[in-house]
């Protein structure tokens, strides 16, 4: 039995003026360190909440299948996973044809700097953004710019793997 949890949508919120403060010593999850905080990548922006519940739910009969069978069925489901270092949330999907694993984990490191990668697995072979950082929204300008320029190659690089993968599966099923 697959034990699973639910993730509650994580809606990208902008907060302006917002004083953070942080202490790593505090014992607990990532998301109970970062409660009620916003950060930004030049791009989007996240708040952290763990204002959310676990849910476990028995996915046992959504197991990937292997085509070419008309035994195959849909089955998906998002997911959430707290640990003390780090925050991951994704998407597990099995259509008709492949399987499909989005995630997208946040961690800190040693300096108090939030990253986060963001993976997926699906009709082409694996890829990642590779470590896009990310400084709190109140950041003087100039650092979110830094921080823009500094993210753009990876999230650019990811955008033209997700396409080519789309291209793929349009050439491969249309």
């Amino acid at each position: 039995m697959k034990k699973l949890v639910i993730l509650l949508l994580i809606i990208p919120l902008v907060s302006f003026g917002q004083k953070i403060e942080y202490n790593l010593n505090n014992i607990g999850s990532f998301l109970n360190r970062y409660d009620g905080t916003s950060w930004t990548n030049g791009f989007s922006t996240y708040s952290f909440s763990e204002n959310c519940c676990n849910v476990d739910f028995d996915f046992s009969s959504c197991e990937p299948c292997f085509p070419p069978t008309t035994e195959c069925h849909m089955c998906g489901y998002t997911w959430m996973k707290n640990d003390a270092d780090s925050f991951t949330y994704g998407s597990d999907y099995q259509n008709d044809f492949y399987y499909e694993k989005d995630s997208n984990r946040f961690y800190e490191d040693n300096n108090n700097t939030i990253w986060s990668v963001h993976s997926r697995q699906g009709f082409i072979e694996p890829y990642e953004s590779g470590k896009i950082k990310w400084v709190p929204v109140d950041s003087n300008s100039s650092e979110i710019e830094k921080i823009r320029l500094k993210n753009k190659p990876l999230l650019d690089s990811f955008e033209l793997k997700q396409k080519e993968e789309r291209e793929a599966i349009e050439k491969e099923f249309y």
